[in-house]
């Protein structure tokens, strides 16, 4: 009874295997020339597998772009899955770069890839023959004496061409590029501009247009705007003599001595809200941009 058994188990395993290998209706291989490749060249290997339903390729069975051996390079690997039914279409490509420097012809061989299929539990596989091909030298291994000058040849003399146009492109590259840097040493302030000259009320007028101050902080801001640009405490009765010593404010004097006179209601007379009232936010702002103006030569 044992023996009858253990050939029951051999018959249902050979069927098992027989219906695995079944699955796999075809495996198409096509290659290249098998000739003619020298250091450096590229193969390219096309497999198409039709498998039955719901076999699956497994991809772990495919190998890993990467050096195979110290001659030949996997460079890449695609998969296209198309489904026709009751079956499925896989076309794998594979793209090998040889490095091998032979001194004489001799043949080598792509290694062998097995591919398997899987449903489960169930498994077939398919082996892709290894894929033999013939490499060259580059050159002969010894010269021929009878012509030893194709083996070691002068050296071509350079073909000379106009440089006129490339030096009229030069030099204008060359123009744009220092006025490019010209203007960054400007905006930076820095060697051969880094003496400016000061512009208080234009930095003021940057300061007045931020948010979160105070009306008494805008005064002591323009007012030491005033200050910076005389060199000195400027103060209401200096008015006169403040845009004499610089003529570019003469067309503000009225706004000025206003700005002034605010000023010292807010401060001295203790009546915020009055000289708000008569110079607000706004009017300060448009005060300290007027001088910006001027102090610039733009007025």
């Amino acid at each position: 009874m044992r023996w009858l058994r253990a050939l029951a188990l051999v018959a249902t395993g050979l069927i098992g295997a027989t219906d695995a290998c079944g699955q796999v209706r075809s495996v198409e291989f096509r290659t290249p020339r098998p000739f003619g490749y020298f250091l450096g060249d590229t193969l390219r290997h096309d497999i198409e597998a039709v498998v039955e339903k719901p076999y699956t390729l497994g991809t772990a069975s495919l190998p890993r772009a990467g050096a195979l051996t110290y001659w030949l390079d996997l460079r890449d690997i695609t998969i296209d899955v198309a489904d026709e039914g009751d079956a499925t279409r896989y076309r794998i490509g594979l793209d090998y770069q040889t490095f091998y420097a032979p001194l004489a012809t001799r043949t080598l061989e792509v290694p062998s890839i097995r591919l398997i299929f899987a449903d489960g539990d169930r498994a077939t596989e398919r082996t892709v023959p290894v894929w033999p091909f013939v490499v060259s030298p580059l050159r002969e291994l010894e010269a021929r004496v009878e012509r030893p000058e194709d083996y070691l040849r002068a050296d071509m003399q350079p073909r000379l061409r106009p440089a006129g146009n490339e030096a009229w492109a030069a030099a204008g590259l060359a123009a744009v590029a220092a006025a490019a840097l010209a203007g960054l040493l400007h905006h930076a302030a820095a060697w051969p501009f880094h003496q400016r000259p000061a512009r208080p009320f234009t930095r003021t007028a940057r300061l007045l247009a931020r948010d979160g101050l105070t009306y008494r902080e805008r005064l002591l801001a323009l007012h030491a705007a005033f200050d910076r640009t005389d060199g000195g405490a400027v103060l209401a009765d200096d008015v006169p003599a403040f845009v004499g010593r610089h003529p570019s404010f003469v067309p503000y004097t009225a706004e000025i001595a206003g700005f002034f006179d605010a000023s010292r209601q807010a401060f001295y007379g203790d009546q915020i809200e009055q000289a708000s009232d008569r110079l607000n936010d706004a009017a300060l702002r448009a005060l300290a941009a007027k001088l910006g103006r001027a102090e610039r030569g733009e007025a």
